[in-house]
């Protein structure tokens, strides 16, 4: 016996076809055939839940408790540049700016908080110089060689 291979092929996909349309039917004959237990199911649990929330009593939930400020270390914010203010300087006490002074003796300073740093002196950088620009003209323009012509990869066509 022959078999045709055309034939045999219709066959097997008409057979795929159909198992796969009643196969889609079944399922949902049977998911629809059972919903109505589903969602009693559903509804019974529900209630289950929501009788035994009702008969629970949570304790309040008491408050965050209160931190104490952290120590921090002091920023200082420095500004220099164009976009900046001005550095200031300044003097520590006891030091004279006049010749042939003698410095006083410092004034008792006030007792220092815990963890207190101390304030800083800022002595603004002498200005370095800066050299004159010095502008060089550029060398003239000259134009690259054109690029090589490709060369033909296959045969002309006849003449008709």
């Amino acid at each position: 016996m022959k078999v045709n291979k055309k034939q045999l092929g219709s066959n097997v996909r008409r057979g795929v076809l159909t198992g796969t349309v009643a196969g889609f039917f079944a399922g949902w004959l049977a998911f629809s055939g059972h919903t109505r237990q589903f969602a009693a199911a559903e509804y019974e649990a529900q209630q289950a839940v929501s009788q035994t929330a009702a008969d629970l009593v949570l304790p309040p939930v008491p408050a965050l408790p209160r931190l104490p400020t952290l120590p921090t270390n002091p920023s200082y914010r420095i500004g220099t540049g164009p976009s900046g203010p001005l550095p200031q300087l300044t003097i520590p006490r006891g030091i004279s700016t006049q010749r042939g002074t003698t410095p006083a003796a410092p004034a008792p300073a006030a007792p220092a908080p815990v963890n207190a740093a101390p304030a800083p002196v800022y002595v603004a950088p002498a200005p370095a110089a800066a050299p004159d620009p010095v502008f060089v003209p550029l060398p003239p323009f000259v134009a690259p060689p054109p690029p090589p012509r490709p060369a033909p990869t296959t045969k002309a066509s006849p003449p008709r």
